[in-house]
């Protein structure tokens, strides 16, 4: 079994525990991610063996059922996907990872997808539907606009004109 790996990082103004809700509140997470995510979560969200339906617009439309494998708030949560409607045996892990530094939170984003027999062959087909979500320059869009909504206008601002 081959595995494919994604893996971006950001360096993001706040603590962890700044960041956190932004990572794991429906309402949050959609405002950072252009309203390409939309998390229907059942109420025990997000906690250990919770799930949640993931609906992602990117190159199509990718449906998946994520469950709370790993949670450590507000340092880590780890994600079991199972995709569903056209994704069928398509399976991937989702890390996100805060790192506290001095005046800063390094969040890492990892996401593995095993890639063996029709898993193989349907992420090949789909290409750009599978492969968006995960794309390099999609990434550090997200992850930048996820930076930018948990900082404030006024850090962007500052950023935008060279100063942070």
């Amino acid at each position: 079994m081959s595995l494919d790996r994604f893996r971006h990082g950001v360096e993001i103004g706040a603590s962890p525990a700044a960041i956190w809700p932004f990572l794991v509140e429906p309402a949050l997470v959609h405002r950072w991610s252009e309203g390409r995510a939309v998390i229907e979560p059942d109420p025990q969200f997000p906690n250990l063996g919770s799930w949640a339906v993931v609906r992602v617009q990117a190159g199509g439309v990718s449906t998946w059922r994520a469950r709370v494998a790993e949670l450590l708030p507000p340092r880590r949560l780890r994600l079991e996907l199972e995709g569903f409607q056209g994704l069928q045996g398509v399976r991937a892990q989702l890390a996100l990872e805060l790192e506290e530094w001095v005046h800063t939170t390094q969040l890492r984003w990892a996401v593995d997808l095993p890639l063996r027999g029709s898993s193989r062959q349907l992420t090949a087909a789909l290409g750009a539907r599978l492969g968006a979500p995960c794309s390099r320059v999609l990434a550090r869009r997200l992850l930048r606009r996820l930076r930018d909504a948990v900082e404030g206008p006024e850090a962007r601002e500052r950023r935008r004109l060279g100063l942070l």
